[in-house]
């Protein structure tokens, strides 16, 4: 049975790297304009809240990354449609085609030796939300398979 790892997101997803990158800093920032007692607090609040829209931003990625259940999820074969890399994450556009209907999906991973022969028109294994099936991920980035 495949699961979701959480170790596996820490390591490839782009979108968690980004947020808790965001996250650390503009609350490092807000908290020196806070400490400094700059006159400025309009910049305070602006990094503030920053600070909490990485926050929920982070928080509801996991979410919906945990919502990929072994009850709710169908591994299906997909096709690379294209590759894009930009600074040190690697955007994959897949297709995948679930009870007759096409679909694409991007997933944003970070760039590792490992994942540098994933390019246009390879097959991925995909997964894929039996009730939402817009909703996809790719396999080798985000589940493991569970020994018992």
């Amino acid at each position: 049975m495949e699961t979701i790892n959480m170790k596996k997101i820490f390591k490839f997803d782009g979108f968690i790297r980004q947020m808790l990158l965001s996250f650390v800093i503009t609350l490092a920032v807000s908290i020196y304009f806070f400490i400094s007692g700059a006159d400025q607090t309009y910049v305070m609040y602006i990094f503030g809240g920053l600070t909490i829209i990485a926050f929920v931003s982070l928080v509801a990625r996991f979410i919906y990354l945990l919502s990929f259940k072994p009850d709710s999820i169908e591994l299906i074969e997909g096709k690379v449609i294209s590759t894009m890399y930009y600074r040190g994450t690697k955007r994959i556009k897949f297709g995948y085609k679930y009870q007759g209907v096409d679909y694409s999906k991007t997933n944003m991973i970070n760039y590792t030796k490992s994942f540098r022969s994933i390019e246009k028109e390879n097959l991925v294994d995909v997964y894929v939300k039996t009730e939402k099936p817009k909703q996809a991920l790719l396999k080798d980035f985000y589940f493991e398979t569970e020994t018992l």
